[in-house]
């Protein structure tokens, strides 16, 4: 029953492929024939450089702000397992 299931969804999820396939390809055609000026193949490169400069940014500042958070959990996680040792090692002394 669920092999059948499956294959009732893969059924629809091609057909629905299909035909997202069909509406974009005549867009996507008019697009990459447009550039075959040399003027607007060179203004979207500029405009793919750009986005690719700023997302490679924002992705360096993300990671550089999850480095600082990892090294400042550790440091407490470190601190505070001092502290809760030396808080149960007190009592025994």
């Amino acid at each position: 029953m669920s092999s059948l299931l499956w294959t009732r969804q893969s059924n629809e999820f091609r057909q629905r492929s299909k035909e997202a396939f069909a509406i974009s390809r005549t867009p996507y055609a008019e697009r990459m024939l447009s550039l075959a000026d040399a003027r607007i193949n060179l203004t979207q490169d500029l405009e793919q450089a750009h986005l690719l400069n700023w997302n490679e940014f924002y992705k360096t500042r993300l990671v550089e702000h999850l480095r600082v958070v990892l090294i400042r959990g550790v440091e407490g996680s470190v601190f505070l397992g001092v502290v809760g040792f030396l808080v149960v090692l007190g009592p025994c002394t």
